[in-house]
């Protein structure tokens, strides 16, 4: 059991929404996790670690529900709630801002240590969306993490590039 007394279960889900995708985008930069999770640990309030309890708690019954407005919704609440605690680097939030900018994208938060080493972003799985997000890609010498196309039954598949 965690220290906060709440029972956390792992779940298995597979990528339900027609017409919503996802593009996990590698910033190219890395904090290092362990050290954040330290210092950033006994900073967490009880209201801060509630809300993003609730988001989560909101993000699984969008599976559960097949609802994609509200994994959109959750991943929006999730994404400024650490930014708002000072929980995301500059260069993600510059990533982010842009992303937000672009038609068909529909939510985008960092993720890892400070939201720095991938940006999730969730999207209309149209043909010039995807486009226009590879090449945004191309245009900040990003690179694809993986997307909703390399899920498999077992799971996220992501190959390691050389």
């Amino acid at each position: 059991l965690p220290q906060d007394g709440q029972q956390d279960l792992m779940r298995k889900f597979v990528w339900c929404f027609q017409d919503l995708g996802f593009t996990l985008i590698r910033t190219g930069q890395k904090l290092p996790t362990h050290q954040h999770l330290a210092t950033s640990a006994a900073n967490l309030s009880t209201d801060f670690t509630e809300d993003m309890r609730d988001w989560v708690k909101e993000a699984v019954q969008s599976f559960a529900l097949v609802d994609g407005d509200r994994l959109v919704a959750s991943v929006r609440g999730t994404g400024k709630l650490l930014e708002d605690s000072g929980r995301l680097v500059s260069h993600s939030k510059a990533i982010i801002d842009d992303l937000d900018e672009m038609q068909g994208v529909r939510a985008a938060k960092g993720c890892g240590a400070m939201g720095s080493d991938i940006v999730l972003v969730l999207h209309d799985d149209s043909k010039a969306t995807v486009d226009s997000i590879n090449r945004y890609i191309a245009d900040k010498s990003l690179s694809i993490a993986g997307s909703q196309n390399d899920l498999y039954f077992g799971g996220l598949a992501i190959r390691r590039s050389t």
